[in-house]
């Protein structure tokens, strides 16, 4: 199981407000420009999830940036194995 990987971290000055509300949280996510993925603790990742992340979300979002970090040898191996 997958746990502590995915984390949005948005600081009130990107709000300027100190009151969220749901339409602000939908709005968050359509400013987002790029997407940080730490692996940090992982392992190995399916050819499944790699492609889905690394083509098929690319390909359908070419505005937002992917930035993977801390890969290891077999991480960054499915990596280049998907994208070809």
């Amino acid at each position: 199981m997958l746990k502590g990987i995915c984390r949005l971290i948005v600081e009130q000055d990107y709000l300027n407000t100190s009151v969220v509300i749901i339409d602000d949280g939908i709005g968050i996510f359509r400013k987002i420009k790029e997407v940080v993925l730490v692996f940090d603790g992982i392992q190995w990742i399916g050819q499944g999830f790699a492609h889905h992340i690394f083509v098929v979300f690319a390909k359908e979002h070419p505005d937002i940036h992917l930035i993977p970090i801390n890969m290891n040898e077999d991480v960054t191996k499915m990596n280049v194995h998907v994208l070809g």
